[in-house]
């Protein structure tokens, strides 16, 4: 396991240190899952807004659908 630092207000940390020790590793893991969770879930947004993007440019560029279609049929 590998340590990050997250930084946060007063209230929050000095809640964190006060927290019994059973309270804060079930808290971690639940964040642990939070974090990467909206980390894929960014990632997956930032794919489609690339294709997107792509399609986008594709389309300005005149590429159809019929066009695609008879490129990859080797027409």
């Amino acid at each position: 396991m590998e340590r990050i630092v997250l930084e946060v207000n007063d209230e929050l940390a000095r809640a964190w240190r006060n927290a019994p020790a059973q309270f804060r590793e079930k808290l971690e893991k639940d964040l642990e899952n939070q974090i990467l969770e909206k980390i894929r879930q960014a990632e997956r947004e930032n794919f489609f807004q690339l294709l997107d993007d792509v399609r986008e440019e594709a389309r300005q560029n005149g590429l159809t659908h019929d066009k695609l279609e008879s490129l990859l049929n080797g027409e």
